[in-house]
């Protein structure tokens, strides 16, 4: 088994963000349809160097990645994927410990897919309403994650 590294997203990795962005929201049993539309808006291209995406890389494949949009007084959680081979084995929650580490605001916004709310909220992220989606223009959870003092301070410097 190859070490697990997080590593920042690259030019030539978009391709395959995008399929496995794809791949992840149609283990959920989406209709191809739906999946079409996934298609036209997850285009990693124009965010990739503007916020933080970070891949994590195991057995010489990503197996999952995130991006953070930050704004003003918060940050937004744009993506956070795992790849479906690797559900289960605890990608996300790596992923999502990575993600708040490099918070810039103390609330961090997230519209949640329905499948994914029950992972946000282990996380710490409470449900603050539902907000249209982007993607097909139905309600969807509206989650919020403030971040505590104590992930904010570096213990070794205490």
């Amino acid at each position: 088994m190859t070490r697990k590294q997080i590593r920042n997203c690259e030019i030539d990795d978009i391709r395959e963000l995008e399929t496995l962005a794809l791949d992840s929201k149609a283990s959920w049993g989406y209709d191809p349809g739906y999946l079409e539309k996934c298609r036209d808006v997850f285009v990693l291209d124009s965010i990739l160097n503007e916020n933080r995406t970070s891949r994590l890389v195991g057995d010489e494949h990503i197996q999952g990645f995130y991006v953070i949009i930050h704004q003003d007084k918060k940050d937004v959680l744009d993506y956070l994927f795992v790849n479906r081979d690797c559900m289960g084995e605890g990608i996300g929650k790596i992923l999502w410990d990575d993600m708040v580490s490099h918070m810039k605001a103390d609330v961090l916004e997230i519209e949640a897919d329905a499948h994914a709310t029950g992972f946000y909220e282990k996380q710490g992220a409470k449900r603050v309403g539902n907000i249209t989606s982007s993607i097909n223009q139905q309600p969807v959870p509206l989650l919020e994650y403030k971040k505590m003092i104590n992930q904010c301070l570096d213990i070794d410097k205490i």
